[in-house]
Parts: C-alpha cells; structure tokens; sequence
C-alpha cells in the first residue's frame, strides 16, 4: 500500500481499497480528483464497472471534479449508470443529476 494510504488509513479510519473492489461493494463511487486525473480515474472506474457482477447494487456516481460535465463522465461509463455532479458556488453548495438518476431510486430529486 503506498504511503499517502497507508497514512489516509491509519489518521482517518478509512478503507484503502482497489477500485475494482470499491466499485463492486459501494452505493456511490465519489469522483473527487483534479481535472487532470479524471480520464485516468473515469477509465479505471469504467473497467472496473463493466467487470462488476450482474448481482451487485447498482452505483450512484458522484463528481465533485472542477469543470468535468455529467454528459462527459456518462460518456465514459456504460450507458444508462446514474451521475450526479455536485458544484460549490460562493454562496453554496448544489446538484445536478443525470436522466438516470431518478431509475436508481425510483423517484426524482435533485437538490439545490
């Protein structure tokens, strides 16, 4: 494990995991890198979500990435996978959800 995990881990009480571990346990996968990372994480994450089992949950992602569009991150991920992209404004924080999102929970919401 490197490092920065190691030490994420121990001062935070948190799991270090592998993203295809992650993608296949979780409810929502966070997106929350720099810009500059996303076409690496997204690629990773879309591997790792078109291997996933046919039974495991169906995720929820969530981007907090500046600039990053949710037809972007649909467009790396298999088709019909709900995204949420979350954005801080000066005065507050706020959410847009894809077309999908309401098929994952059965209900449309989005927050503001």
């Amino acid at each position: 494990m490197p490092d920065r995990a190691t030490y994420l881990a121990n001062t935070y009480s948190v799991l270090v995991t592998s993203v295809t571990e992650a993608v296949d346990n979780a409810a929502f996968v966070v997106v929350a890198v720099k810009p500059g990372d996303v076409e690496s994480v997204l690629g990773e994450l879309a591997r790792a979500a078109a291997g996933a089992e046919k039974d495991s949950p169906e995720q929820v992602y969530v981007t907090v990435a500046a600039g990053i569009t949710i037809n972007h991150v649909e467009s790396k991920l298999p088709a019909g996978t709900p995204v949420i992209r979350a954005m801080r404004t000066r005065r507050r924080w706020w959410a847009r959800a894809s077309p999908h999102w309401p098929r994952a929970f059965r209900h449309r919401s989005t927050a503001r």
